[in-house]
């Protein structure tokens, strides 16, 4: 999607824009001296797995740097483009058990760099999220939440929260008055959200944390577009660090098994007029970002967990008939590169079928690929590094010197043997089980 924002500071502005701008690297580059044979680990893998993104094998010699987890499929709203509404029947509701969650962390924490914890539910209906984050962080992984925050939290959550290690808290609201608000985000009561959102912005001030980076997301909607400035400036006086906003798409069940035209138009009603500047469509319901009709960003680098632990082939993957395996019952290493993956992976850079039995047959038809939870960085370099490295210092984090030396280390290392590799036909020894 498109994305436009505005900052609370231009300190702030610099921390958010390095870490859009180097998603990867500058998670890696912000670890603590004594990760540094982790990090350099994971730049060895983020290498490769880029490497994998270019030439797209069947079978692949990384492992997935960002991993996308679903701490709940169910809602307390009823979003009327969301799944929640249009067809809750997909897959069963539910929050995610400590038990599968620690057993995703230990499969991918050797080579993944970020995790965002949340998909189709409100990741906060669950429990233990406190302690997924927690957990994620100690292993020095970015986490990022994404929430409507529309729900009866205390004080002492909200620490919690505040002071588990998370590194980003988006808030989805999308209006300045309830009238408004409540048209999409049915069932949310924006007074509590607010309220909510202020006591966040409190609690980390008296913790004296920078983090986690708390955004006001702002879903452009025929309805709402009008509010846009008054939430702005309502996101101004309260505190928030990011005020982002940008059109919506159609219906995300359908996302990716109908064609692109056809998914807008069943959502004309609700989304903005195709053309508009912030629509996410032209005026024929065609995509305005022509790079995702390139081709699959997500089946060589990027995974998606569902609450019950079902594996996805994209967060685009709702119902679970499109699941490719389940952690519960293997290593993420081993389904990475089972049959399904490999299959969907042949599926996904051909022609598609549109009767086809896999989220990955439809949507190669279409060309409906999704947009991946980043940014590519097709450039690797010493110079990027460098550059990234750069930038943090200006933003107020300067990397330790034994984790830059520790990446640069693992990006060179690990070109030189991936070319061996290539030629070889096998994978590097270290990687024959990313558990090691």
């Amino acid at each position: 999607m498109t994305w436009h924002a505005s900052f609370r500071s231009d300190q702030v502005g610099a921390r958010v824009t390095v870490e859009e701008t180097f998603p990867y690297l500058s998670v890696l580059l912000s670890m603590p001296t004594s990760m540094a044979p982790l990090a350099e680990r994971r730049a060895s893998n983020l290498v490769r797995a880029r490497r994998d993104e270019r030439l797209r094998p069947r079978v692949v010699v990384s492992r997935p740097y960002h991993v996308v987890v679903d701490p709940a499929s169910t809602c307390n709203l009823r979003c009327p483009l969301c799944v929640q509404a249009t067809d809750p029947n997909g897959r069963r509701r539910q929050v995610m058990e400590p038990s599968t969650f620690h057993r995703l962390l230990n499969s991918v924490s050797m080579a993944a760099i970020r995790l965002d914890l949340f998909n189709w539910g409100e990741p906060l209906l669950n429990p233990h999220l406190t302690e997924f984050v927690r957990a994620a962080n100690e292993f020095g992984l970015h986490t990022r939440v994404s929430t409507n925050l529309s729900l009866p939290l205390n004080r002492s959550e909200l620490e919690a929260l505040v002071a588990s290690g998370l590194r980003c808290l988006v808030v989805s609201i999308d209006g300045a008055t309830q009238q408004v608000y409540e048209k999409y985000r049915r069932r949310g009561e924006l007074a509590l959200v607010l309220r909510n959102l202020q006591l966040l912005i409190d609690v980390r001030a008296e913790l004296g944390l920078l983090r986690p980076i708390i955004e006001w997301q702002f879903l452009a909607l025929r309805h709402n577009v009008h509010e846009l400035e008054t939430a702005a400036a309502l996101a101004r006086d309260i505190g928030v660090d990011v005020f982002r906003y940008g059109g919506a798409r159609g219906t995300m069940a359908t996302k990716v098994t109908r064609s692109i035209q056809e998914n807008y138009r069943s959502s004309q009603h609700i989304l903005l007029d195709g053309g508009h500047p912030l629509s996410e469509y032209d005026a024929d319901g065609n995509k305005r970002w022509e790079g995702e009709l390139e081709g699959c960003r997500w089946l060589w680098g990027k995974l998606a967990v569902q609450a019950d632990g079902g594996v996805s082939p994209c967060w685009s993957a709702w119902f679970s008939r499109f699941d490719h395996g389940n952690v519960r019952d293997g290593d993420v290493g081993d389904i990475w590169n089972s049959e399904p993956f490999q299959t969907a992976r042949h599926i996904a850079i051909g022609p598609g079928d549109p009767n086809g039995a896999t989220a990955c047959d439809t949507c190669a038809y279409h060309r409906a690929f999704v947009n991946a939870p980043d940014c590519p960085e097709d450039d690797l370099g010493p110079d990027t590094v460098a550059s990234a490295a750069r930038r943090l210092t200006e933003a107020g984090s300067p990397p330790a010197a034994a984790v830059l030396e520790s990446v640069l280390r693992g990006l060179d290392t690990n070109s030189i043997a991936a070319e061996r590799a290539a030629a070889s036909g096998n994978p590097p020894a270290h990687f024959a089980d990313a558990r090691n």
